[in-house]
């Protein structure tokens, strides 16, 4: 851990009351997930063939939802058909994929060309981008396989593989591509699908038997017949969709019989990913070992002559990794990637360097198109800091007037900062921050300030944060003759204050002194301090998905502030309780419209603490700890008779956990339903109120 580091914040804890005023209230629409598959096909000796790289949706929209793709030859060469000098093995293509309401299940048509050319397997990366609708991304990456068969002489009927997401609630299909290397009408093929480690015993259409993962029509084979000069035919397998955690699953399609002039070939292998919450492991997050891309044409390199000065970046530039940057760098200006290559950003304390990586400009710039990859930065005060000059003196109503955008921050280790690792700054958007490694920061791992939005964080590694914000204690302190003292409890993972919009998805957060994942508004604090800015936005519309978190106090948390006295915070909030001569003030704490869904959540006191309205908690998987979810705050429940209400709990699963649902405080209105507590039938009941935990300091009178 860092070394410890007192941050003097107080505040007070109060007695406890719960009432009940049981009801019930409808669900609410699901957030899906869009997940790129693979799928392969033999090349065959002539003419154009198709790839279907599956995408899908692990739940069906309410609404229409897009999402763009590109192709990318990782090792396939784009070009014309037929075109000598190129070689080109397929064919470019950009565009969108549409689901209608309800459809889970769609495709990205990947056209190659056959060829006599002995070159190996080569591949296609699909990459998606850009959802709308109301979905946000999960694996982005698919692969289009080309299987060379140069080697296989005559004319032979092949199978591709297919990968595809098994998706929550809603079958699917997986399409597999039977080939021929050159026509031959009259050719039929009869194949069967074998189950492997899927369960099968299902005919593929109808209800789905209990347990069942693929439609393998019980065995019976099929026969499919080539009547003119196609070359592709294909083989759809049905694919259940479930909650449960499993590992990924295997089967085939295997050809049984070939007749005509043509010889059965390779079968076809389907993997069923399974994107459960608890299938989730740390090593899938992250940057990557090695730098990741390729220098941009026309990077400039800034190197070891400049590792001591600060580089102020106006286009693209790349640096050497053999050497150490003291300086740190910082960009003002648009279209320009900063690729480090692995360099390493390490303060140097004889100059007061307060950010490892800024990108600033002022608010009548809307900063865009900017992507940091590769760093290594260590020991700044903030590691990362993503502002607007003047920002604080925005007008309401103005404040997104030239805001940014396309601001890419991918595969960077942020390491020991003094103070938050990662910082974005208010009324910054559209920051998508994937791949990295936060972890050592003295503070929060990674803040969203007040105002931020429309920002994602995926696939990072938010670990070890917030330990610097510990004093060990209790320590007492005279206040006006009342004797008292503090004790401080550190900081969370990751900091939603005031932040909206945001997709916070399929990061591992885990051993932050706090807690993972809070998401609450800043009071105002600090109200009579210069600088002092008015929060006018709470921690609303986020949707925390698919995260595993791991080890502390409490796991997620909606509306961390809600029950805090913020008596010593200065805040510019009207207080909902002011008594004086009380040492008792306390806000509102404006976290609606959350959703928290898929997480596996393990090693908690309170895997997931909801003290916000209009909360959905979906799909958790808990592990251990002594509450898994806990509804109800308290100020706001016993002051102005408000119990926290219209939340949905539904389909979480708790494992070895105490006391799996309760609701404190007093009960509003609660969806409750198919819980599993246990192995058993989960049911919400009234708890002991927990121990208040502040968000630095916890204060007691002596």
């Amino acid at each position: 851990m860092p070394t410890v580091r007192a941050a003097i914040t107080a505040f007070l804890v109060g007695s406890c009351l719960a009432i009940a005023v049981p009801t019930e209230s409808a669900d609410a629409a699901l957030t899906p997930i869009v997940r790129a598959g693979s799928a392969s096909v033999v090349e065959g000796h002539e003419s154009k063939r198709t790839i279907r790289v599956p995408v899908t949706l692990d739940v069906p929209a309410t609404t229409t939802v897009t999402v763009q793709y590109s192709l990318v030859g990782t090792t396939a060469t784009p070009g014309l058909f037929g075109d000598a000098a190129t070689a080109a093995d397929f064919k470019d293509s950009t565009g969108t994929i549409t689901f209608k309401a309800g459809i889970v299940s769609r495709f990205v048509n990947v056209s190659i060309y056959g060829d006599t050319r002995t070159e190996g397997d080569e591949t296609v990366e699909v990459v998606l981008h850009s959802p709308a609708g109301g979905a946000v991304l999960g694996d982005a990456s698919g692969i289009a396989e080309i299987l060379d068969d140069e080697n296989t002489p005559g004319t032979v009927a092949s199978l591709g593989d297919v990968t595809i997401d098994e998706g929550d609630n809603s079958a699917r299909s997986a399409t597999f591509a039977l080939t021929l290397s050159r026509p031959a009408p009259g050719t039929t093929v009869t194949y069967r699908i074998v189950a492997g480690t899927a369960t099968g015993g299902w005919s593929g259409t109808g209800p789905v038997p209990d347990n069942a993962d693929i439609g393998d029509r019980n065995g019976v084979t099929k026969t499919i017949v080539f009547s003119t000069s196609a070359v592709i035919k294909p083989i759809k397998v049905n694919i259940a969709a479930d909650l449960s955690p499993e590992p990924d699953e295997v089967y085939s399609v295997e050809i049984v019989a070939v007749t005509g002039s043509a010889t059965a070939g390779r079968h076809g292998i389907g993997t069923i990913v399974n994107a459960d919450p608890s299938s989730v492991t740390a090593p899938n997050f992250g940057p990557s070992s090695e730098p990741i891309g390729s220098v941009e044409p026309g990077s400039t390199l800034v190197g070891c002559g400049q590792a001591t000065t600060r580089i102020v970046v106006a286009t693209s530039i790349h640096l050497d990794p053999a050497c150490t940057y003291t300086r740190g760098l910082e960009i003002h200006a648009s279209n320009v990637t900063v690729d480090c290559r692995g360099a390493h950003l390490v303060k140097d304390f004889a100059f007061n360097t307060n950010h490892g990586i800024l990108i600033e400009a002022p608010t009548t710039t809307a900063l865009h198109d900017i992507t940091v990859r590769n760093c290594i930065v260590e020991d700044f005060n903030n590691n990362l800091r993503i502002t607007r000059t003047g920002f604080k003196s925005l007008a309401v109503g103005s404040e997104y007037a030239n805001a940014y955008a396309d601001i890419t921050i991918e595969n960077n280790s942020f390491i020991d900062s003094r103070n938050s690792g990662v910082f974005i700054d208010g009324f910054v958007t559209d920051i998508t921050f994937v791949d990295n490694l936060v972890t050592g920061a003295g503070n929060v791992g990674v803040y969203l300030e007040a105002g931020s939005k429309d920002n994602v964080l995926a696939r990072n590694v938010v670990t070890n944060n917030g330990w610097e914000d510990i004093v060990n204690g209790p320590v007492q302190f005279d206040l006006g003759g009342i004797i008292i003292e503090y004790l401080s409890t550190g900081r969370e993972g990751i900091a939603v204050d005031g932040s909206r919009n945001n997709a916070i998805h399929d990061n591992y957060v885990a051993d932050n002194a706090a807690g993972g994942i809070f998401l609450y508004k800043n009071c105002g604090e600090n109200a009579s301090e210069p600088g002092h800015w008015v929060r006018n936005y709470g921690a609303t519309d986020n949707i925390v998905r698919h995260n595993v978190i791991a080890n502390g106090p409490n796991g997620i948390w909606v509306g961390s502030r809600a029950s805090q006295n913020q008596y010593f915070m200065d805040c510019s909030d009207t207080p909902i309780v002011d008594v004086p001569g009380s040492l008792q003030r306390i806000y509102l704490d404006p976290a609606e419209r959350n959703v928290v869904e898929y997480n596996h959540v393990s090693g908690f006191t309170n895997a997931i603490r909801v003290e916000a309205d209009d909360t959905m908690v979906r799909g958790n998987v808990i592990v251990g700890g002594q509450r898994g979810v806990l509804v109800g705050t308290k100020y706001r429940t016993e002051s102005l008779s408000l119990p926290v209400t219209n939340v949905t709990v539904t389909r979480n699963t708790t494992t070895g956990t105490t006391a799996p649902y309760e609701w404190v405080w007093g009960k509003g209105i609660v969806t409750f339903t198919s819980n599993n507590a246990n192995g058993t039938t989960g049911a919400l009941t009234a708890g002991t109120p927990p121990t208040l935990d502040p968000f630095l300091f916890v204060i007691g009178f002596v």
